[in-house]
């Protein structure tokens, strides 16, 4: 999924419908954590950890997807949706799962994507019942309210104009049963599928007209230019060694490690598959762990190559952005914005 980056002053405002103004994309965290169980051993004492937080990842962005499409079907009336809006105030990040921007006012959803029974009780706790066994997490009414709060300190640091905003949970598997001890926790907390009935009904509550089409698109523009998206040290995060990361190039038919170029073709000793582009991935994978730039000599370490002409060709026919020239050149990931900064 690749990231598609609008300027929101070449669209015309006037008729415009349900605008996604950022799209959903596969958060970084999701692409390193991939990259990593592909480059260490089975066997690492921390796979498991790794694997862990990639599979609560991935649930994650299934229930964001989810709430996706259950918004698709708002009544057309010019909503401009954010899709992991992720801003900075006071050098205190936040990330907005959704954001929806109307004439109204503007509504912060954070999505939870939690099977089970989830219980919210008194003492402001979101319990989940599952298997028998409870568990306890943040409560989303919490960080929502907190999100709230930053959002409105960021839009005052930036001087826009005061308008209504609110929140809503949106559960996302259909299957989890809600219960609840808190009685204003039902007006919060729904299942994906009633959050645009719940936006219908917010319009009741803020009927007045607080943003004009330009004050829609100078926000957007805002929004757009201060989204920052995270990026992070993944080794360092799971205190790793470079020395541990596994090279060579990886078979896409039988994963393993590592193929061998022969003939313009990279060849499986293990399953005999050939493929020309399995080099691909293996770059990917070295931008996305070790450094934002890579060099002939660096390609042809991890690639386990020994020849400059091959690994010069394949960097080239990979059309990396570059810079320097003969043994100083230097190439840098695509839309490398996206994932270093």
């Amino acid at each position: 999924m690749r990231k598609v980056w609008r300027n929101i002053a070449t669209l015309p405002i006037k008729g415009v419908i349900n605008l996604v103004v950022q799209e959903r994309t596969i958060p970084i965290s999701i692409l390193k954590e991939e990259a990593l169980l592909r480059r260490i051993s089975p066997n690492h004492k921390k796979w498991g950890t790794i694997k862990a937080s990639l599979e609560k990842a991935r649930a994650g962005i299934r229930g964001e997807e989810n709430l996706d499409y259950h918004l698709s079907f708002l009544p057309q009336r010019n909503y401009h949706i954010f899709n992991d809006l992720r801003l900075i105030h006071d050098d205190k990040p936040f990330q907005l799962d959704s954001f929806v921007l109307t004439p109204h006012f503007g509504l912060i959803i954070e999505t939870k994507n939690i099977a089970g029974t989830l219980t919210f009780d008194k003492f402001k706790q979101m319990i989940r019942t599952k298997e028998q066994k409870e568990q306890g997490f943040l409560d989303p009414i919490a960080q929502a309210k907190r999100q709230l709060l930053q959002l409105q300190k960021f839009l005052e640091h930036y001087r826009i104009k005061t308008f209504p905003l609110d929140y809503l949970i949106a559960i996302s598997n259909p299957s989890t049963i809600l219960k609840s001890t808190r009685e204003y926790v039902t007006d919060k907390i729904m299942h994906a599928i009633h959050i645009p009935d719940k936006i219908m009904e917010l319009e009741q509550l803020y009927p007045q007209l607080s943003l004009s089409p330009y004050s829609i698109q100078e926000l957007s523009q805002l929004l757009l230019k201060e989204h920052t998206p995270l990026n992070f040290d993944i080794l360092s995060h799971y205190q790793i060694s470079e020395e541990e990361i596994l090279k060579g190039v990886q078979c896409p038919a039988c994963h393993a490690l590592s193929m061998i170029r022969k003939k313009a073709a990279w060849c499986c000793p293990q399953c005999q598959s050939k493929s020309s582009t399995a080099h691909h991935q293996a770059i990917d994978d070295y931008f996305l762990l070790i450094r934002s730039t890579i060099t002939n000599q660096q390609c042809r370490e991890f690639l386990l190559l020994s020849s400059k002409d091959i690994a010069y060709r394949l960097l080239a026919s990979l059309n990396l952005p570059y810079s320097g020239s003969g043994k100083g050149r230097v190439y840098s990931r695509k839309d490398s914005t996206r994932y270093f900064v």
